[in-house]
């Protein structure tokens, strides 16, 4: 499998082989310039995408803990207009409602 890295992040991992494009080798699937970018690795290596990978000695691990992002308790987001699951029961309450009545 080849795995595509950037800021030596797995971003993707691409199977030599995909049940999409059967008979199709990775090398006919993507350009020459594009696999030069992505390392390869054997199929039954357990990378995860998100993993880090470590130029020097071609190896990946997790990330540490203190690189992770988390979210910023100053800045509310989106959390505010987020949905709940009440919402979408009421949602569908509703609805069936109308269905029964023949709305």
């Amino acid at each position: 499998m080849y795995i595509y890295i950037e800021n030596n992040r797995v971003r993707e991992i691409l199977p030599d082989f995909d049940e999409k494009f059967p008979n199709i080798p990775i090398k006919k699937r993507f350009s020459n310039d594009f696999l030069e970018k992505c390392v390869h690795a054997e199929d039954n290596s357990d990378v995860r995408i998100g993993m880090v990978y470590y130029p020097e000695d071609g190896s990946f691990g997790y990330p540490p803990v203190d690189d992770v992002i988390l979210p910023d308790p100053e800045y509310p987001g989106i959390s505010e207009n987020v949905l709940t699951q009440d919402d979408y029961n009421m949602d569908f309450d509703y609805r069936l409602s109308c269905l029964e009545l023949g709305l």
